[in-house]
């Protein structure tokens, strides 16, 4: 199953925007690197 650049977009989007409701639960996991590196990679994939 190929995945067309606007799917990608899109579930970057959701899984931004699930994982920013996570680190405002937890904000001790914002300082974590690995959580900070995902961020940025979605945030670039989601187009933000």
């Amino acid at each position: 199953m190929e995945l067309t650049l606007t799917e990608i977009t899109a579930y970057a989007s959701v899984a931004l925007l699930i994982g920013s409701e996570v680190i405002a639960l937890n904000p001790k996991w914002k300082s974590n690197s690995w959580v900070q590196l995902a961020s940025g990679v979605l945030r670039r994939l989601a187009g933000k």
